[in-house]
């Protein structure tokens, strides 16, 4: 069973892309935002912002991404990845 993050950095497997492109859609879906505009690129951009520092769990990017569109979690937001690692937060 595949963890909340991965351990290959940067590789994204067909698994992988699958669920990107379901973040994407299901953002896309909840929030309104048309596929071809400037901000569904920016929100491609940050999905795989997240994956390649090391979320790899649908569930846990749509929080992320819910919470940046909420204003409760900048994009500027340092070592993200490490923060939600750490088993003291």
């Amino acid at each position: 069973m595949k963890g909340l993050f991965i351990s290959s950095k940067g590789i994204a497997y067909p698994e992988d892309l699958e669920m990107l492109s379901s973040v994407f859609d299901h953002f896309c879906r909840e929030h309104q935002i048309k596929p071809q505009s400037s901000e569904a690129t920016e929100l491609a951009r940050v999905i795989i912002s997240l994956f390649e520092a090391g979320l790899c769990e649908e569930a846990a990017i749509l929080v992320i991404l819910d919470s940046m569109k909420n204003g409760t979690l900048t994009r500027a937001e340092p070592n993200l990845a490490a923060h939600l690692t750490d088993p003291r937060n």
